[in-house]
């Protein structure tokens, strides 16, 4: 992804809305299915309702 690329040259931050979709496939219990495209994208940022699950699946998969 250029974005995503360009972001890391210039040690940018990147922040993706997880609100909506992704918010409601971790209420499924689908954290991996929602986090995983925001991560691909260049994510270091992810604004969500539901931080506690997020955090938690990225410290599961080792990402913090």
């Amino acid at each position: 992804d250029e974005t995503a690329a360009a972001a890391a040259v210039s040690d940018s931050r990147v922040w993706i809305n997880a609100l909506g979709e992704p918010d409601v496939l971790i209420l499924t219990g689908r954290p991996g299915e929602a986090i995983e495209p925001l991560l691909s994208h260049g994510a270091s940022i992810i604004q969500t309702d539901l931080p506690g699950p997020v955090l938690d699946y990225l410290r599961q998969t080792g990402r913090r």
